[in-house]
């Protein structure tokens, strides 16, 4: 659950870190539905076996996130934002 939630909230959104956002959507959509099942589900071995297949739509999700997009746009920013420089006045 908690790499599901880091994936939504830092990992960026249709327009940013995504390389394929139509097709990585559907695979998120899938992984909430998996835990979603796994949520209800009573039954031990089948709660495994539903972590697994949760792991491996992550998998396969993860791969059209592109690293650390989000961070190096935020760098980019920074460097753009120019900090006005004061020079020391000389005493008259």
């Amino acid at each position: 659950m908690a790499h599901y939630l880091e994936h939504m909230v830092f990992k960026g959104t249709s327009k940013i870190a995504s390389s394929n956002w139509d097709e990585e959507k559907k695979l998120l959509q899938q992984i909430s539905d998996l835990y979603e099942t796994h949520k209800r589900e009573t039954d031990s071995a089948k709660k495994t076996r539903l972590y697994a297949q949760i792991d491996s739509v992550s998998s396969l999700a993860a791969k059209y996130a592109i690293p650390n997009e989000y961070d190096k746009m935020i760098t980019s920013l920074q460097t753009r934002v120019q900090t006005p420089t004061h020079q020391p006045t000389k005493p008259v």
